[in-house]
């Protein structure tokens, strides 16, 4: 799968007991910690195959529902592109872990 291909299938999860997933069609992963999601979100943005990554289980995909917060790849950039623009994020509905992770890709919070 190509790296644009398997960006436009990016979402990243999180759960409400503190834990992260990053998921593409082909690669999924749970992070206990959201900045090693965050550090990895990056390195897939810079073209970063997943196909080599320790860690794949992608039988394990999470399926959007209540319980989880999620973003796709646009989502995400569009944050990253507001804080670009000096814009905080106001951050008081968020869990601890979605900070945790857009702290780690450098976004501005309130």
């Amino acid at each position: 799968m190509s790296n644009a291909t398997e960006l436009a299938t990016v979402e990243i999860l999180f759960d409400n007991g503190g834990g992260t997933t990053l998921q593409t069609e082909t690669f999924a992963h749970h992070y206990d910690d959201a900045t090693d999601a965050a550090r990895d979100y990056k390195e897939l943005v810079s073209g970063s195959d997943t196909g080599d990554w320790d860690g794949n289980n992608v039988d394990s995909q999470v399926t959007k529902y209540m319980g989880y917060r999620f973003y796709d790849h646009a989502e995400i950039q569009a944050i990253l592109k507001k804080d670009e623009q000096d814009v905080a994020w106001n951050t008081w509905n968020t869990w601890n872990n979605e900070r945790a992770f857009f702290k780690a890709l450098g976004v501005k919070m309130e």
